[in-house]
């Protein structure tokens, strides 16, 4: 694998009253983990991931993706993702400022 691109979540951002989401696209989840398993699968891999923002939903909320890459390919991730960083500027973008 080159490069591996991923949702950082299966869900947006939800009340900070839950400890978790109760369901995700209908199917109940029983634990924390079991609704962050498309972030948590690929750390438990071994393999080098980062997290990066990706814009927002419709409702204004953000979401993000992840990219992986070979075992020991640390460096040339990083340079992956700033570079990704630099092109979209979504780190630099905070949820309300779109509409500013």
């Amino acid at each position: 694998m080159d490069l591996l691109l991923s949702p950082g979540a299966q869900l947006t951002p939800f009340e900070g009253s839950q400890r978790w989401p109760s369901t995700v696209d209908g199917r109940p989840m029983s634990t924390y983990l079991e609704w962050m398993r498309s972030a948590s699968v690929l750390s438990a891999a071994g393999v080098p991931t980062i997290a990066l923002p990706a814009g927002f939903d419709p409702g204004g909320l953000p979401t993000g993706i992840q990219l992986s890459a070979d075992h020991l390919r640390d460096p040339w991730l990083l340079e992956y993702a700033w570079a990704y960083e630099r092109a979209t500027g979504w780190s630099s973008v905070a949820p309300g400022m779109l509409n500013s």
